[in-house]
Parts: C-alpha cells; structure tokens; sequence
C-alpha cells in the first residue's frame, strides 16, 4: 500500500502582471502570497496542489491561514513538513492538481464589429462611480489573440461579445517550467472553444457572485463580489502543447468520476436507507449533465507520460478540442 513519506509547502510570491491589484478602501497587493504543497508517497510518486488567495476579497492573513490548516490536518506529520521560499525548480514529478485555478484568473472582454474589434475598459461616470467604455484595444497582446481567435472560430457575427484569457498561456508555460514528469490535472468549468463561443452565447460567460446570488453587473457591489468566467479548454489544450506538455485527456465530469470508481468510493450500507439516498443524491449532482456533470470538465496534460488514465477510459473528449 502507498504511504506518505513526507509533506512539503513551498511559500512562492506571485506577482502582479498590472503591478498592483486594488479594491475598495483604498486597499491594494503588488504580490500575492501562495503555497505550494507536495506530497512525497514511499514509492516516490508525488503529488501537488496550490493555495492562492487570488480574488475579489483578498486578505494577506489567507495564505498564512491555509498553512497553519494543513498542519492542523496532518499533526503526526508536521514534523515533515518543510517551508521553502522557492517554486520547485524543473524536475517535479508526479501528479499536479489544478482545481478551478483558471476560472479565477482575470479576463479581458472583447466586442466585434463591423468596424473591427474592441475592448472593454472601466471608466470613471458622470452619473455613477464606473461605467463600462468600448475603445480600440491597448492592452498588449490583446488584439492579435482575438484576431487568432476569430481565424480559428472562421468569424463571428457582428455586435458578438465575450472573453478571452490572456494569462492562460504564461501560466500554463511556468507549469511546464516545472513538470519533469507526471500529469496536471486541471479541472473546472467551461466548454470547448466551438461551445464557448457558440452564436448563441453572444454576451460572453462572465458572472458575478454575492451571497450565493449570481448576477451579470461587475459595476455593482464593487470589492465584495466575486466575478468568473468560464474556461476555454481549447485554448489550455493549446498552449499546453506549445509549452511543450500532451494533452492526456478531456471529459466532462460526470464521465470521468464514474470512469474513475466514484460509485465504489461511495457504496454504503444497504440497511442505511437514509445514507443511501443521501449519497444517492450527492452523486446525481456530481454527475448528471443538468447538474455539475457536464459543466465541469477535466483536461489532463501531461509531461513525458504515455500511461492511460483511468478518468478517461469510458469516454476520452479530444477531438472536441
């Protein structure tokens, strides 16, 4: 049986690409406080996953908080654990989780017109603290990865909005940085790119957060909502396979836990009525396509690893990428 040998948390800054991240209050970070988590098996497979206080409601005591929680989960081995200054440098091998990272990056929204493309921008109103202004695109990089965009997609139509993630690529880029060998198994919600911008979806994926309340007004309630958008995992795909990592798999996530044992992990009882339908229940939602099933996916990338991965024997989604 596998046994943990050994936890290691690596304290890693992750600065700003803009210089600095504001909010309300006068408030702003120029560097994020991160912790990057691995875990040493006795057979020498490792796995890793990553604590950052990335978003609307930051607080420079969280990432101090996720470290002090992890050694209050495994107290018989905090004598183990060991804090470094440092992101690990190329040679990590083993098994990279990425649990909805991306969708937590910011976007930059873009328009098409008949008069070329546009992008969006915050201004101080007249009538209201910000506004929303379409201009000509400024920020770097911006232009030529819609225009890329529209290459790939053939076109849309006129009066078309939406996303585009421009930090995707640099990220996946450090991730590969990393990866010797093993997997990175990103998972999250979001389509394809034919699905993402799909005619239909002419106003984008971005959505706000308060309160377990959603609504489409990033204007509001400024510094204290949370505003996502979904994540294009053609364009991860892509620039996995540019960064010199293979794309090992693509499911939906109904497909991939059920592929993976999830009715194993979760068999009770028979004589427990009350517990089987409970867990009856917490799997329809994880899995069914009108519930969390087909909304989040799992896309594998994968560095010098030619192994099958079990998540996607019922049913491998590459060729929609």
């Amino acid at each position: 049986m596998m046994r943990i040998a050994a936890i290691r948390a690596y304290q890693i800054d992750l600065p700003l690409l803009e210089g600095s991240y504001k909010w309300s209050g006068g408030n702003s970070v120029s560097v994020f406080d991160s912790t990057v988590v691995e875990v040493v098996t006795d057979t020498g497979l490792s796995g890793w996953g990553e604590v950052c206080p990335l978003g609307p409601a930051y607080l420079p005591a969280y990432a101090r908080g996720a470290r002090t929680g992890i050694a209050e989960l495994a107290p018989h081995l905090a004598e183990r654990v060991q804090w470094l200054n440092g992101f690990p440098e190329f040679g990590m091998q083993g098994l990279v989780i990425v649990n909805e990272v991306v969708d937590a990056m910011p976007v930059s929204r873009f328009r098409v017109d008949d008069g070329g493309i546009y992008e969006l921008f915050v201004a101080e109103g007249a009538d209201a603290p910000f506004v929303f202004q379409w201009r000509t695109p400024q920020t770097q990089g911006f232009a030529k990865a819609v225009e890329r965009l529209l290459s790939r997609l053939g076109g849309l139509p006129p009066g078309y909005e939406s996303e585009i993630n421009l930090r995707a690529g640099p990220w996946v880029a450090s991730l590969a940085g990393c990866l010797q060998r093993g997997v990175a198994l990103i998972v999250d919600y979001g389509y394809a790119r034919r699905e993402f911008y799909h005619p239909e979806r002419s106003r984008g994926t971005l959505v706000c957060h308060y309160r377990h309340r959603a609504h489409d007004n990033p204007l509001a309630l400024v510094g204290i909502q949370d505003i996502t958008a979904s994540v294009d995992f053609s364009a991860l795909a892509e620039v996995a396979v540019d960064a010199g990592l293979s794309v090992a798999g693509f499911a939906p996530q109904g497909h991939f836990l059920i592929a993976a044992g999830l009715e194993e992990c979760i068999r009770t009882n028979p004589t427990d009525v009350r517990g089987h339908l409970e867990s009856a229940q917490e799997v329809k939602r994880l899995t069914l396509p009108s519930q969390m099933g087909e909304r989040f996916k799992f896309l594998a990338v994968a560095a010098d690893w030619d192994a099958g991965l079990v998540g996607f024997s019922l049913r491998d989604f590459r060729d929609r990428l």
